[in-house]
């Protein structure tokens, strides 16, 4: 594969992945009596930091709807990310801190959202804009794509994150990457610089990502 020159490098994503999970620990307005148990969710946050990595490299011109609901058919969708051109959706990501959250379900739901992508190339979806609330039409391309993205390959035994991922590799509308190894970026024992000398950022992962988005 060949070598992609990225405006955001992987390493700087991943260190700002890692920030994030710092920085949901502690309360987001500061007093000194003030102290937090459980973390902030950063779901939101990633999906905006992951927008802006591919906004930032992406070669082709699409806009980026994060979080935006789109509904097909009465039925209503959240993809994290989606990428639009010409009024047409190229693209959908889904991302994942790791598979913890679904460790043994997780090959079975990708292939429960391969049937029902297949179903979308052709059709129309509505979305309302998240700041003024207008109504658009953007229709799916015959070859949309559901390309899920997992942050880590942790928190999940090695052996069953293999079978997981040997049962998906042949769907034909989902494609999954893992984006880096053997350490979590959550880490609570280490700071941000040790987590990520630690971390085996999985650099051909990120420019294979970069290459299927721009094939459709």
């Amino acid at each position: 594969m060949k070598k992609y020159f990225f405006k955001m490098t992987p390493k700087e994503f991943m260190r700002q992945v890692i920030e994030l999970y710092i920085n949901a620990r502690k309360p987001k307005h500061y007093h000194p009596n003030i102290k937090r148990g459980r973390s902030h969710t950063i779901s939101g946050a990633l999906e905006d930091l992951f927008a802006a990595f591919l906004a930032f490299n992406v070669t082709e011109h699409y806009n980026f709807y994060v979080d935006q609901a789109i509904t097909v058919n009465k039925h209503t969708m959240y993809p994290d990310v989606m990428l639009v051109k010409n009024n047409m959706i190229r693209n959908l990501v889904d991302i994942k801190t790791d598979l913890g959250w679904k460790r043994h379900q997780f090959a079975n739901l990708c292939k429960d959202s391969n049937a029902k992508i297949a179903k979308l190339g052709g059709k129309k979806g509505a979305i309302k804009d998240g700041i003024t609330k207008k109504q658009e039409s953007l229709s799916f391309s015959r070859k949309v794509c559901n390309h899920i993205v997992i942050i880590s390959d942790q928190n999940i035994q090695a052996e069953l994150f293999k079978k997981h991922m040997k049962a998906v590799e042949k769907l034909s509308h989902i494609d999954v990457y893992v984006l880096s190894k053997n350490q979590h970026p959550n880490a609570y024992d280490k700071n941000a610089e040790a987590i990520l000398k630690e971390m085996d950022i999985q650099e051909n992962e990120f420019e294979r990502l970069m290459e299927n988005l721009t094939r459709n």
